[in-house]
């Protein structure tokens, strides 16, 4: 009898075991899969292992270089407005909203080169409009020199801006199906307003030759992406070694025009680095 008794509690058991199993493994095929997502063990302090479904970031080593400089001389600088782009205007086509304005560009621009190329970039969100217009290229010079000083292996410093049409007419091509924001680089041969020229005068040859050959990688994806290379008289800080000054789009694009056109911007920036294009 007690043998009898210790089979059927076998057998019972031997059934939960069957009946759970297979409940499982029908939920698992029926359950939506993430071709990305992977259970992730992890070692904690205390050396208990854990399961994660969230994918891990690889760690930034101290000894990862910090190769690339974002900032927005022009910061509040921002897009023609409409259906899911509003913002409340500080003057025609700028706006103090951080996520509305250029600034909101260049942090999507390290995201890329970090996510995608492995390119480590800082950006800073710094107003460099705050003491007024006129003082904003020297308001981003000293930003530059405390990150210069800081982290001296930085390759390149990349300002970001929009133009202005006076035609009042977006500029954009379509690329995979996306419209995207033309894209013009500006350079400064440092002569100013009256020819004079600057005390500290900009490498406008070496500046030259880094903004076109970034202006062929773009027009190599699509040869309408960029313009022409613009000359000015201006110094743009661009007698910091390696330093550009990109125009994305004009006030008369819509911004996701211009954010669309940031991957290509990535993709040419990282052309450069990856060539060893730059005199450091």
């Amino acid at each position: 009898m007690r043998k009898t008794g210790l089979f059927i509690s076998i057998c019972v058991l031997l059934i939960l075991i069957w009946g759970y199993t297979h409940y499982n493994a029908k939920n698992n095929a029926n359950s939506p899969k993430n071709d990305d997502s992977q259970a992730v063990f992890v070692l904690s302090d205390n050396n208990n292992v854990t399961v994660s479904d969230e994918p891990q970031k690889p760690n930034t080593s101290e000894n990862d270089k910090v190769r690339v400089l974002i900032y927005n001389t022009h910061t509040l600088e921002a897009y023609k407005q409409g259906e899911g782009y509003t913002y409340k205007e500080i003057s025609a086509w700028r706006t103090d909203e951080a996520d509305k304005n250029v600034s909101a560009l260049g942090a999507e621009l390290k995201n890329i080169l970090e996510s995608k190329y492995g390119i480590i970039a800082l950006h800073d969100t710094k107003n460099h409009e705050s003491k007024g217009i006129s003082q904003s290229y020297k308001e981003s010079l000293e930003t530059i020199e405390e990150y210069k000083e800081k982290f001296p292996d930085i390759e390149l410093y990349i300002d970001i801006h929009r133009d202005y049409s006076d035609s009042g007419e977006g500029e954009f091509v379509v690329i995979d199906g996306k419209e995207c924001a033309k894209i013009s680089l500006v350079v400064g041969n440092g002569k100013g307003a009256t020819g004079a020229g600057f005390d500290d005068m900009p490498d406008y040859e070496h500046n030259l030759l880094i903004a076109q050959k970034i202006t062929e990688y773009l027009n190599q994806i699509n040869p309408s992406l960029a313009k022409d290379v613009q000359i000015k008289s201006g110094r743009y800080n661009q007698h910091i070694k390696n330093s550009i000054l990109i125009e994305l789009g004009n006030n008369a694009n819509s911004f996701e025009q211009a954010k669309n056109s940031i991957p290509y911007i990535a993709m040419a920036i990282n052309k450069i680095l990856s060539g060893n294009e730059l005199d450091n």
